[in-house]
């Protein structure tokens, strides 16, 4: 299937809830210009599929961080996003499934906004957006005895470098979060009513930086110097069994 899609959408403005006597912010409007194709291969045992898409983003709505650090929405420009997308699925024997998918992305800013609260000049990466992120992934299913069956699996995701929030009018705060990977590996036994599982996630233990923020040191526990972000993490390496029952 080959096939060509335009859509629009848009998000609704609001007040500043967070940060009192800030303006409120308003509504931003997108139009998604796509292409595509999907294809079964192979006899069935392959699938594939790619799109590729160029966004056109006005009125742009934007978190920053004001004087007092306090988080806040404001409208910026014009924004633009280009890339695209592909994944596949390939059984090659009864029971094993290997898939993978890839992504690509180039979301910047195509006019420069400073607020006050909010420095960016004409074509700073959009926050939180990597250029380029992954997976991959296999699992094999096979019976074990009448009524039982096992699968094992696993999978890796990468997640390219991404940039922070948008830093206040002196520019400073924006950090570029490092790209990171995670591995997690799984087992299960599988009845007609009882299946137990085995997990395994992160299992090299990767610290990747999942999102960063500002906060006031008058209000940090404990107390932080200025200009410094906290940030949160991938969940750690965690091992557990779970037991489900059908009833």
């Amino acid at each position: 299937m080959i096939y060509a899609r335009v859509a629009s959408g848009y998000r609704p403005g609001g007040p500043n809830y967070s940060a009192p006597g800030t303006s409120a912010y308003q509504s931003d409007t997108l139009i998604n210009y796509e292409i595509g194709f999907k294809s079964d291969l192979l006899n069935h045992k392959a699938y594939f599929d790619i799109s590729a898409y160029h966004i056109d983003w006005s009125n742009i709505q934007l978190e920053g961080v004001n004087s007092l650090d306090e988080l806040t929405l404001s409208n910026g420009g014009a924004a633009t996003v280009n890339g695209f997308e592909t994944s596949g699925q390939y059984r090659p024997i009864t029971g094993l499934t290997l898939g993978a998918n890839l992504s690509y992305t180039d979301a910047h800013l195509t006019q420069a906004v400073d607020s006050g609260d909010i420095y960016a000049p004409n074509g700073s990466r959009l926050p939180y957006s990597p250029r380029l992120s992954g997976q991959v992934s296999a699992d094999y299913q096979f019976l074990v005895f009448e009524g039982w069956s096992a699968k094992f699996g696993g999978d890796y995701s990468y997640q390219g470098d991404r940039a922070s929030d948008f830093a206040s009018s002196d520019g400073q705060g924006r950090i570029t979060l490092p790209a990171y990977g995670v591995l997690n590996l799984n087992a299960m036994l599988m009845g007609d009513k009882y299946t137990v599982s085995l997990f395994f996630k992160n299992v090299a233990n990767e610290r990747g930086l999942l999102s960063s923020a500002n906060i006031a040191s008058a209000i940090a526990d404990p107390p932080k110097p200025a200009n410094q972000s906290t940030v949160a993490i991938v969940q750690p390496r965690t091992i557990g069994v779970s037991l489900a029952a059908k009833f």
